[in-house]
This record gives C-alpha cells, sequence and structure tokens, in this order.
C-alpha cells in the first residue's frame, strides 16, 4: 500500500516542514526542475501530481515515478549528489512546497521520527523504481507493457469477477513515455494482448482479463518487491 510521506509524519511534524519551505504554483507542464541543475530543494505535493522522467536518447524519455497529493519528490538530487540526475514536470497543475536542502537536513537531523520515515519512505521508492526500471529495460516491449499494465492495476484496479477494471487508461503516448518505447510498438503489444484475450477495451476502460499471463511474463512469482506501482 502507498503511503505518501506527509501522511506518514505528525501534524506538527508536517507543520515543521512547510514552515520552513516556499509555496510554489506550477502550471501543468511545466519544469519544476532539470536533469542537471544543482541539487538544492527537495518538494513536497500540496496539490497536483509531478512526473520525475531522465532522458535516455535525444527525443527518448523514462517515467522514473509518478508523484501525487501529500507525497514527495526531489531525492534524487540533494541526498544522492551535486545535481539531479533526473527532470521533474507538473503533470497537472499543482501546488508545491519546496524546502532547501540545509533547512531540511537540519530537521532530520533534530527529529528522529521524521528521519526515521524519511528513511523508510525512500527504501520504498528505491526498490519500486529499480524493479520498475529493471521491468522496463530487461523483459522486451512485451514485458515492459506488461509491467506498467500489472502496476497500474496495482494502483487503481477494481477486482472483478471477470478480471481487474481500469477505469480510464493512459494513452498509448503517455505508456510509451513511460517504459522509454515507441508508440507504435505499445500500440502493437497491446493490439497483440487484446487479440489473445489477454485484455479487453470498451470505451474508456481496459480489463485485464489474464493477470497471470502478464505475471509470467516478469517472473512475478519470483520477485519480492513489496511495493509494486507506478
Amino acid at each position: 500500500m502507498r503511503i505518501p510521506l506527509l501522511d506518514r509524519l505528525s501534524t506538527s511534524e508536517q507543520s515543521l516542514l512547510i514552515q520552513h519551505s516556499n509555496l510554489l504554483h506550477k502550471d501543468q507542464g511545466s519544469y519544476i526542475f532539470m536533469e542537471g541543475e544543482k541539487a538544492t530543494h527537495f518538494f513536497f505535493i500540496k496539490e497536483g501530481k509531478v512526473r520525475v522522467h531522465k532522458l535516455l536518447e535525444e527525443g527518448k524519455e523514462i517515467t522514473i515515478f509518478i508523484r501525487e497529493r501529500h507525497d514527495a519528490f526531489g531525492e534524487i538530487g540533494p541526498f544522492s549528489g551535486a545535481t539531479y540526475s533526473c527532470s521533474s514536470r507538473a503533470a497537472t497543475g499543482c501546488e508545491i512546497y519546496a524546502i532547501d536542502q540545509d533547512s531540511l537536513f537540519k530537521i532530520l537531523k533534530a527529529n528522529g521520527s521524521v528521519a526515521t520515515e524519511f528513511i523508510k519512505w525512500m527504501a520504498e521508492k528505491l526498490e519500486t523504481s529499480s524493479s520498475k526500471i529493471k521491468d522496463y529495460l530487461m523483459f522486451g516491449a512485451e514485458g515492459a507493457v506488461a509491467s506498467f499494465l500489472i502496476r497500474l492495476a496495482n494502483l487503481n484496479g477494481i477486482q472483478l469477477k471477470k478480471g481487474v477494471l481500469i477505469e480510464k487508461p493512459l494513452t498509448h503516448y503517455d505508456i510509451s513515455t513511460h517504459i522509454g518505447i515507441s508508440r507504435e510498438t505499445v500500440t502493437r503489444v497491446l493490439n497483440d494482448l487484446k487479440k489473445e484475450d489477454i485484455i479487453y477495451f470498451r470505451r474508456n476502460t481496459m480489463l485485464i482479463k489474464d493477470m497471470a499471463y502478464l505475471r509470467s511474463l516478469l517472473d512475478c512469482d519470483k520477485c519480492g518487491v513489496q511495493n509494486c506501482i507506478l
């Protein structure tokens, strides 16, 4: 179960972090930081959705993760080096709290309970991101699409007798930017899965009829990752 970072903290701990932060307003599509920039801040999402992504080659991106209300991002920077190793953009209109590195480290040093929740949160996010990238890059196009669908189902799926229902699934282009393959390839893989009766589309919904097949493509039974989400 995904628990946003701020929701892991007490009201007073949340207030402490927010008091030392600046509130930013970001329009949909605007950058919060770019890969290679000096890593000076860590961010909490008051409202909205943020996409963090990395450029693999010219014109080709892979989505590292998407974070939403009360979660955080920017840890691949202040906690790991002098610059941000990924870029972040507002996937929707956003209100974001930005806390500078020095202020954050002082709070973590002085508050053991906050520091503990940060460590647990970062460990979970690292596990999720590393397993996702492994799936996307090691199991071919069909495996990458299967991984995306499994993670989307874990995040937003509704369990029915006939399978797992996903309402308003992302577009083929959105999926391609998540997993770093072309939109045309995503379309081909989805059409093949539909022909094999693994998935079914109706209007703005998708029904995953054979989750076991998708899991078999990735050897999911041998995987120990607990937070298999986008």
